[in-house]
């Protein structure tokens, strides 16, 4: 087996790029091709110490709608952030004065003071762990986000591709 990497947040033609197995993550458009979810990442409104200390700490969902935010333009619902709250599933709409394509480049603003964030959890544990950032709001958890094998047709997948995708999903579960 040989493996080609290619890391990037652009939308990737599978027929066109003649790529064999493709990892997405997010909400998945209506397509002829097979999607096989292969776990999940949970996602976390963190804000730097020093930006909680001059702008407050928002003490309920909606109070983010008056709080400076770093939207990662990956995120599938842009500035409407999908919360848990008491009532339910909330929608909240954002204050995203700075927009980035990049989960870690938006987790570099959010670490400087420049707003909050809604950061997968991958990112920012660490920072978490060593008090650079603080997961405000727990109570208030945003939905998973799906990660997904997509591949073109099950009929015709090789070996190889069918192994690698065994492989990943036993790896991530």
């Amino acid at each position: 087996v040989h493996i080609k990497l290619e890391l990037t947040d652009r939308f990737i033609d599978l027929v066109e790029d003649r790529i064999d197995l493709a990892i997405r993550i997010g909400h998945l458009e209506e397509s002829s091709m097979v999607a096989r979810k292969i776990g999940e990442i949970s996602m976390m409104v963190c804000a730097a110490p020093e930006f909680l200390l001059s702008h407050g700490l928002p003490k309920s969902p909606q109070e983010l709608a008056d709080k400076p935010c770093v939207l990662d333009s990956n995120y599938p619902g842009g500035n409407q952030w999908q919360l848990k709250t008491a009532q339910g599933q909330k929608t909240i709409s954002v204050n995203g004065y700075i927009s980035v394509n990049n989960a870690r480049a938006a987790c570099n603003l959010v670490l400087q003071g420049k707003g909050i964030g809604l950061l997968p959890s991958f990112v920012v544990n660490e920072c978490i762990r060593r008090g650079e950032l603080i997961n405000i709001l727990e109570t208030n958890t945003p939905d998973s986000i799906g990660i997904y094998a997509v591949y073109l047709h099950r009929k015709h997948l090789s070996q190889k591709v069918r192994k690698m995708l065994d492989l990943l999903v036993n790896s991530i579960h």
